[in-house]
């Protein structure tokens, strides 16, 4: 796989988070295989870790966190994650196994504990409608030609704002 898009849901009843999906057939119309882990939410840290150190080979370009999980925390549990491998140990393993491999960050907020946890480990921070830039940064991260923006921030990290440099004219007329 080009790219591993590691994410999902625990509230979610009846029906699947799309982002990935959508991320994963842009990917694919440009010559990527990219694979959707949309259960990796309810995976325990070493499951989770057992099954990247699976699939990730030698042309995996990157992991890409979905930070989009609206997760409810409820006060008890501010500064924590009810995803278990969301934690600092998780990320310096992940980044000691695959040190060559950048992590992505996707997301609009960086409001709960879990967006702002995989921010802090990340490499690249992207932001919006990324069906466009996503294939942008596989490019870019592929030695391939290439138009992609990004800003570096204060923290370091490359952020690229999709719906400013890659406009998507209707969410709903991108093919999933």
């Amino acid at each position: 796989y080009h790219a591993i898009y590691i994410g999902g849901n625990k509230t979610l009843t009846g029906g699947r988070n799309i982002s990935g999906y959508r991320l994963r057939t842009a990917a694919k119309q440009h010559g990527y295989n990219v694979l959707v882990l949309d259960f990796a939410v309810v995976m325990t840290q070493d499951a989770l870790f057992r099954l990247l150190s699976e699939v990730v080979t030698k042309d995996t370009v990157c992991l890409a966190f979905s930070s989009t999980w609206s997760e409810s925390i409820s006060p008890e549990r501010i500064g924590t994650s009810s995803i278990d491998w969301i934690a600092d140990d998780f990320f310096a393993r992940l980044k000691e196994t695959f040190p060559t491999i950048p992590i992505v960050a996707g997301g609009q907020m960086l409001t709960s504990y879990s967006s702002k946890m995989v921010y802090k480990h990340c490499d690249w921070h992207v932001t919006g409608f990324a069906d466009i830039s996503f294939v942008e940064l596989l490019n870019f991260l592929s030695n391939k030609p290439n138009r992609l923006k990004y800003k570096v921030d204060v923290n370091n990290k490359k952020c690229i704002d999709s719906n400013a440099d890659y406009k998507v004219a209707h969410p709903n007329t991108l093919e999933t």
